[in-house]
């Protein structure tokens, strides 16, 4: 899927922008959007990354989240980067619960993030 035209210093409704995988063209599309540097969208492909919590220009949190891979459960990471509206997550591999909070975004079944 394409990140369409959406401008960080510009949007005004909360938005989610989940990116799983990304190619090196979806890393420099995201980079330009978002304002986060691509070097850093590289490092967060990183398998062995750790938990942390990074406050800047932006809210960075890692996560590790549970996967089962091949029998066995594993974790892998998940960034967050957290934006007065918007909050952008990468992972290097699908993460269940993302998808499940995808899955009822998509269908209007709770809101992510209150408008209030």
């Amino acid at each position: 899927k394409s990140l369409g035209k959406i401008n960080a210093s510009k949007v005004r409704k909360k938005t989610w922008i989940r990116v799983v995988d990304p190619d090196v063209e979806k890393i420099q599309s995201l980079a330009k959007k978002t304002g986060i540097p691509s070097n850093e969208i590289e490092e967060s492909l990183e398998q062995e990354e750790r938990p942390k919590i990074i406050s800047g220009k932006y809210l960075e949190i890692v996560y590790r989240a549970p996967i089962l891979s091949d029998g066995e459960i594993e974790t892998s990471p998940v960034h967050f980067y957290v934006f007065e509206n918007q909050i952008v997550t990468i992972e290097k591999k699908n993460i269940y619960v993302l998808n499940e909070i995808s899955f009822q975004k998509r269908h209007s079944v709770f809101r992510l993030l209150h408008d209030g």
